[in-house]
């Protein structure tokens, strides 16, 4: 259930979604890392079930539910299946069909988060503010061929690049890889292109932290 504190906040994000057309114009979310100017003041974390302190901008790996988890999972061959990143106030913004969207971060009490990992402030404000810009972006179905040929070795990242290299849709795991690339952070080193970051990758990380 929604505090009232939540609640305005996404109405926030919802009239700056539409202010900007990112609902009508996904494509045109590239251009927006500066969608949502705010300070670190403004954006309180969240205490997960684990009694971990999840600041903004930190991301989280699930199980996932539905079609789409179950599909990445047997094509990643992991436990995880779902992917999102932590906004603030209560907040998380998910990549999911048919468009990347707000949701309430208790929506997935599984979640494993990399609260352990290093991030400046600068960096923390980047990755929120390239979250509220994906508000809306298409969900990428073509992404899970690309996850199932890599497992099967069929085809390498770099082979598969100029597939996704101009691809503006996202699944929810590269619209974590997306929204850390734009503050400086490699996600995963030697992946040539954030479409092809799974949730799989996302959860090795958080263990090897």
């Amino acid at each position: 259930m929604r505090t009232t504190d939540q609640s305005e906040a996404l109405e926030r994000l919802v009239t700056h979604a539409e202010r900007h057309g990112l609902y009508e114009a996904a494509e045109k979310a590239t251009d927006m890392s500066d969608a949502t100017p705010v300070t670190l003041g403004e954006l309180a974390p969240y205490m997960a079930r684990n009694e971990e302190l999840v600041g903004p901008g930190c991301y989280g790996v699930s199980h996932g539910s539905g079609m789409t988890g179950e599909l990445i999972r047997h094509a990643t061959e992991s436990w995880a299946g779902h992917a999102f990143v932590y906004v603030g106030n209560g907040l998380i913004v998910e990549g999911k069909p048919p468009v990347a969207a707000v949701a309430p971060a208790d929506s997935h009490p599984d979640a494993v988060w990399n609260t352990h990992e290093h991030l400046d402030d600068e960096q923390r404000l980047a990755v929120v503010a390239r979250a509220h810009a994906l508000v809306g972006t298409p969900y990428d179905w073509a992404a899970y061929v690309g996850f199932a040929l890599e497992i099967m070795k069929i085809r390498s990242g770099a082979e598969l690049d100029a597939v996704f290299h101009s691809d503006n849709w996202r699944v929810c795991s590269a619209l974590v890889a997306d929204c850390y690339a734009r503050a400086g952070i490699d996600i995963e080193p030697g992946a040539v292109d954030v479409n092809l970051v799974s949730p799989a990758d996302l959860y090795n990380r958080i263990a090897q932290l």
